[in-house]
């Protein structure tokens, strides 16, 4: 368990990014669900104002540092903490993917920058098992949540913006198991 602290009553967790990729493996491993936050300053103001968004940020299972602002406001408070790049850590979260063959799934951008950013992973990892991959310009979520459980990801990375994408992990959290939801 790693220890939290709070930036205007969003828990952050005070961690390292190999900390993040252990909770991650073990999510997977034992068959649970994983919610990691990359959390930046822009999401702690949208907390303050939208109540979902806030309830959403303190139920997630792990907030990582992702913006150097967020990593201030710790400072401030006399807590040194790393940042760990959302870039960074999908990066790593696709190299465990590799390493342990996990089922890999993105979600999210224009339809040629996902299959680009798909073919670049392929060409450094040529075993990467991916399982589903899809543009984010959809209109139905209930479609895109059925398509997403057939095909049993055990990583998904989601880049739908925020609050968008912490919204659309909530929704189809309960549908699936041993699988790390990070938006990206």
């Amino acid at each position: 368990m790693s220890i939290r602290a709070t930036v205007l009553n969003c828990p952050i967790d005070l961690c390292d990014i190999n900390f993040a990729l252990q909770k991650s493996k073990e999510a997977i491993d034992n068959n649970e669900n994983l919610h990691i936050i990359t959390i930046n300053p822009e999401m702690i103001m949208n907390a303050q104002k939208n109540k979902s968004f806030f309830e959403i940020v303190n139920s997630s299972d792990l907030n990582i540092v992702d913006g150097v602002g967020v990593k201030i406001a710790l400072k401030i408070k006399g807590i040194k903490q790393e940042q760990i790049r959302g870039v960074d850590f999908s990066r790593s979260l696709v190299k465990l993917a590799n390493e342990n063959n996990y089922r890999l799934a993105f979600l999210g951008a224009k339809e040629e920058v996902i299959q680009k950013a798909k073919e670049n992973f392929l060409t450094e990892y040529p075993n990467l098992n991916f399982s589903y991959v899809r543009n984010g310009y959809f209109q139905n979520d209930d479609e895109i949540i059925e398509e997403i459980k057939k095909a049993q990801p055990q990583i998904l990375l989601v880049g739908l913006g925020s609050p968008r994408q912490e919204e659309f992990i909530i929704k189809l959290k309960e549908s699936l198991k041993g699988c790390v939801f990070v938006g990206v």
